[in-house]
């Protein structure tokens, strides 16, 4: 332990307060999702400490260098925007004299073309193949109407039985 000038200790006990006055009076800039896509929403959030800091400016700096105000946050510390860029954004908030900077990965937006292509054809043979089938038709083809297996057609019960 570190003792300048005979303090009998009290040097650990500032330090101990100082740090603890810190992580009490910690400010917070959070982004979710951390990492999204063009178009999609972002909420970004500042708190002072454990309550939500309202009317802080937001500002976006865009993988480019330029920068944008997003605007002030709400009565809840939360801000809504959408990415209209992909890379690596950053967001900045000054709360209580303390610049907060947060990081947010935005990936191209992703085209479901193909999906869409393949869904909607297999989502109408489907629905068009069960439309065919007639009233009480069996669910599976192994069973009759009451669900009981099928018998052979031509095949009488002596014939099954064994001799």
């Amino acid at each position: 332990m570190l003792d300048f000038g005979e303090q009998g200790g009290r040097l650990a006990r500032v330090t101990a307060a100082v740090t603890l006055a810190c992580l009490l009076l910690a400010q917070d800039l959070t982004v979710a999702p951390a990492r999204t896509e063009v178009g999609a929403e972002v909420v970004v959030t500042v708190r002072r400490g454990d309550a939500p800091a309202a009317s802080v400016p937001v500002v976006v700096e865009f993988p480019d260098g330029s920068r944008r105000e997003l605007g002030e946050t709400d009565a809840g510390g939360r801000l809504g925007f959408e990415p209209d860029r992909d890379g690596m954004h950053a967001l900045r908030a000054t709360v209580d004299g303390v610049r907060c900077v947060t990081p947010l990965a935005v990936a191209p937006a992703r085209r479901r073309w193909l999906l869409a292509f393949g869904s909607v054809p297999l989502g109408l043979v489907l629905l068009w193949l069960h439309l065919r089938r007639p009233p009480g038709h069996p669910a599976t083809p192994g069973e009759g109407r009451s669900g009981a297996p099928k018998r052979a057609a031509g095949v009488d019960q002596a014939s099954t039985r064994s001799t």
